[in-house]
């Protein structure tokens, strides 16, 4: 993440932030994918950490404006990250010990060669190294962690099933006692938030030239604030307990074909949909019932992309999206053409024309500019427009 923030164009969200701006746009408007699942916070740390952990993963690619039609949603860019497929050849792992974190990472074979694994965890210890310094009437913990895995089962020659899971989270809680003469109090408050991504992609070959991809995609992501009162005199005790959460959860099914019509030129088309819920304030005080604020709408796309290098030196990507987003009994659609024509001029130099028009559903509300965990997702409404983009 900081190497991306050193290319042309893409600019550091806030001082020492892994989070990035794409010519302009917010931090919002950058669509960030692991293995096609959309992670809405890609941080730890409050900004500092990036959630990807790179010895479970494979590629990634960022595009920064006009990029390809099968990808929507968002304005600025994209960033598309793909996890490792683990070794069919022989089992073997690796593990790091840091300053900050610590880290370990096995790949194997599980049955025949024809099906492997990849599974790569890493957690901070703040809390332990805290539990070394002694604090009288206060405690603060903090620690974050990510789990990668993916599981690949070749089926046969024409079929394979992909599994990739990723959870991440980050746990800070503050304790604070009080004792002034027969009053004791103890005040407990923090903070929770975190990303569940799951993927099963099924990959069918009809020919040597033209596969698919089908995928069932879910996303959730949490964010929690509470904070815990007890006050003890004598032998009166007083509690109050306040949460506030906030949530999205997406859930998703797209199909993607390839068709290698030549050795320079792909022929892409396809369609997903995709269903929303957010809850953006939940709050709960002591024994009462919750109060919720719940959204729910979906959207859905169809794409065809046309992809030529026509000399070593110049190629082209045309394509075509069409948007349709659906809130409140109202369907809003949108056709979004994408255009982009690139000369290399030599092996330093690529001179690179764009066009398209994109659309995006969704509205981060922040404060800070930063990118802490309190910024809040929200669907487009009638008071939050749908954000158009055209360059």
């Amino acid at each position: 993440m900081k190497a991306f923030q050193l290319l042309p164009g893409v600019q550091q969200a806030s001082e020492g932030s892994s989070m990035f701006l794409v010519r302009g746009g917010g931090a919002d408007q950058n669509l960030l994918l692991l293995d096609q699942a959309t992670v809405y916070n890609a941080n730890h740390l409050f900004g500092f950490i990036s959630t990807f952990n790179l010895e479970a993963i494979k590629h990634i690619e960022l595009y920064k404006g006009g990029f390809p039609a099968r990808y929507g949603g968002r304005l600025s860019s994209v960033l598309d990250v793909k996890m490792k497929e683990g070794s069919s050849e022989g089992f073997h792992g690796e593990a790091g010990i840091g300053l900050i974190t610590s880290r370990l990472t096995l790949e194997g074979p599980i049955y025949n060669k024809k099906a492997s694994f990849v599974f790569s965890a890493r957690r901070t210890y703040f809390d332990v190294v805290r539990r070394l310094i002694p604090l009288k009437g206060f405690d603060i913990k903090y620690y974050f962690y990510d789990l990668n895995g993916k599981v690949n089962w070749h089926i046969n020659p024409k079929n394979s099933l992909y599994l990739s899971l990723y959870t991440g989270s980050d746990k800070l809680d503050i304790d604070e006692a009080v004792q002034i003469g027969l009053v004791k109090t103890n005040y407990q408050y923090g903070m929770n938030w975190g990303n569940v991504t799951s993927t099963l992609r099924w990959n069918h070959i009809f020919t040597e030239q033209l596969f698919v991809n089908t995928s069932l995609i879910s996303t959730k992501y949490d964010f929690q604030i509470f904070d815990k009162l007890s006050r003890e005199i004598s032998d009166d005790k007083y509690r109050a307990e306040t949460d506030y959460l906030s949530s999205i959860r997406d859930l998703s099914l797209k199909t993607d074909f390839d068709y290698f019509a030549s050795l320079s030129t792909t022929i892409r088309w396809g369609g997903g949909f995709t269903n929303h819920r957010f809850d953006p304030r939940i709050i709960k005080v002591g024994t009462e019932p919750s109060t919720a604020t719940n959204i729910t709408n979906y959207e859905w796309a169809l794409y065809g992309e046309y992809e030529s290098k026509w000399t070593p030196k110049l190629s082209s990507n045309f394509g075509i999206r069409l948007n349709s987003y659906h809130f409140d009994q109202k369907n809003s659609r949108f056709v979004e053409p994408r255009a982009v024509v690139s000369y290399q001029i030599n092996n330093s130099l690529i001179l690179k024309g764009a066009y398209a028009r994109m659309s995006q559903f969704t509205h981060q509300l922040s404060n800070t500019g930063v990118g802490f965990p309190t910024d809040l997702w929200v669907p487009a409404t009638k008071k939050v427009p749908i954000n158009l983009c055209r360059y």
